[in-house]
């Protein structure tokens, strides 16, 4: 380890300064990428030449909104997104929308709409036959029913 002069702490640490730019510049870097993710959900959103591409941007602009705890707004993207989903018999939508719904109300402590929305969510997903999906499905039961 180097020191600077006779301090019996670290040349790094002798450095205010550059302690400082380093806390700020790692800090501020998760928001600058989360804000980007958001940000281009919702350019694709709003341009979406397709409903399927439409639901799928919401469904995924659904949970960057639950990751920040924003709910409310995850769960009107959600039923905006089921909705459309249901009109135009797109199965992976519909599924995503429902499992999406799920993890709403069971983060808001709606334990039967949540159980609801995920069996309904593994319903679909065994007719397309998709194994992992199927495997989720199984997850967010068990986490429902856990509390």
């Amino acid at each position: 380890m180097i020191y600077a002069g006779n301090s019996k702490y670290p040349f790094y640490f002798n450095r205010p300064g550059l302690l400082f730019v380093l806390a700020t510049f790692l800090i501020g870097m998760p928001c600058f990428s989360q804000n980007k993710t958001m940000d281009s959900l919702k350019m694709v959103l709003k341009t979406c030449s397709t409903d399927k591409a439409r639901i799928d941007a919401q469904n995924a602009l659904a949970l960057e909104y639950f990751d920040r705890g924003n709910f409310d707004t995850a769960l009107v993207l959600t039923q905006a997104a089921l909705k459309q989903a249901e009109q135009i018999q797109y199965s992976r939508g519909l599924s995503n929308a429902c499992s999406n719904a799920g993890i709403i109300y069971d983060q808001q402590g709606k334990y039967p709409q949540a159980l609801q929305f995920q069996l309904r969510s593994l319903k679909i997903r065994e007719s397309l036959q998709e194994r992992s999906a199927i495997a989720a499905c199984y997850n967010n039961i068990g986490a429902v029913h856990e509390h």
